[in-house]
């Protein structure tokens, strides 16, 4: 089954009846739908809205969901990804250019076998 997406204005009335909701019901609803697109949606909505419906998640889900409604807002920045530059040696072009040493060396003892300068 799809979770619920909040793209359109009606998905995004939807947010005002679920803040409403008790407690017990709202974690029924919550469950059933994408913490992303609801995050983003509540974007538009006072910070009390999207608390009230943290209430429903979990722990540590809640604080997420806080903090990515808040990137949304412009009040946190976005993170960065950092991805550590690992220096790899591509072994293929290695391979190719010891080739190519070895095939000149090969040239040059092969022009000087056959065609000595005098």
């Amino acid at each position: 089954m799809a979770k619920k997406r909040f793209d359109t204005d009606l998905d995004r009335e939807w947010i005002g009846i679920l803040a409403k909701m008790p407690l017990e019901r709202r974690r029924m609803e919550v469950k059933h739908c994408d913490l992303h697109s609801l995050a983003k949606a509540l974007s538009d909505y006072p910070s009390w809205k999207a608390e009230r419906i943290a209430e429903a998640l979990q722990p540590p889900v809640s604080q997420e969901f806080i903090k990515a409604v808040k990137i949304y807002k412009g009040e946190l920045p976005f993170p960065k990804k950092l991805r550590k530059r690992v220096p790899v040696l591509n072994k293929m072009r290695m391979t190719m250019s010891i080739l190519a040493v070895v095939v000149l060396v090969a040239l040059i003892f092969v022009l000087n076998v056959y065609f000595p300068s005098n």
